[in-house]
């Protein structure tokens, strides 16, 4: 469902999903409280590329940890996280990334020429889909990945990251690179440090 909005002279076009409890940040920080429900982090070192996380802690596990690996210390980093006690729970505070307006993230993402936004998907085998607008990015991400051992499947449409509205494209280039990484794969790097430090070396390194 599609619903145009006009405000401030600007016309933005709000992709609703029906699995969100809200629609935007305003809506959630109305009702949800900051350091009980959820966390912010924001690291901004003026590098030409963030690495961000807006569905991180209990929302889609281990995508906070998995791109502050890859920022390191060489890429601004920012996460939204979810605190509540479940993952269940934490479904409540998801945004789809073509509506997430956090302002500390936008602020940031808005600086950048690059972004790379890391998500997580439900399925336990092991593999990560490469998505967004940034098709010279993409491609280097791809590469490393198949060379490192990591499968890429081709992005569905409805998680490609091809929307210029998709938080990765809302850069200064207005084109970035979305991944969304399976369950299974997100356990493994988790529980396997070798495996976590060479999925996000490859990452690093192409941009």
């Amino acid at each position: 469902m599609f619903q145009l909005i006009i405000s401030d002279n600007l016309v933005w076009g709000i992709i609703t999903n029906m699995k969100d409890t809200y629609r935007n940040f305003v809506e959630l920080h109305e009702i949800e409280k900051e350091g009980e429900d959820f966390r912010i982090e924001a690291r901004d070192i003026g590098s030409k590329v963030c690495v961000i996380s807006i569905h991180g802690g209990n929302i889609e596990v281990g995508t906070t940890e998995i791109a502050k690996q890859i920022a390191g210390e060489r890429f601004s980093f920012y996460s939204f996280s979810g605190l509540k006690k479940s993952e269940e729970e934490s479904e409540t505070l998801h945004i789809t990334s073509s509506n997430f307006d956090e302002p500390q993230c936008c602020d940031l993402v808005f600086k950048s020429e690059k972004v790379l936004s890391i998500h997580g998907k439900g399925e336990m085998e092991d593999f990560v889909m490469v998505g967004g607008l940034d098709n010279e990015s993409m491609n280097k991400v791809v590469d490393a990945l198949n060379d490192s051992g990591f499968r890429t499947p081709q992005s569905p449409e409805n998680v490609n990251g091809n929307s210029p509205m998709n938080i990765c494209n809302r850069c200064y280039s207005k084109k970035g690179v979305q991944l969304e990484i399976s369950r299974g794969l997100r356990n493994k790097l988790l529980s396997n440090e070798s495996e976590m430090l060479k999925f996000c070396n490859s990452i690093r390194n192409c941009f």
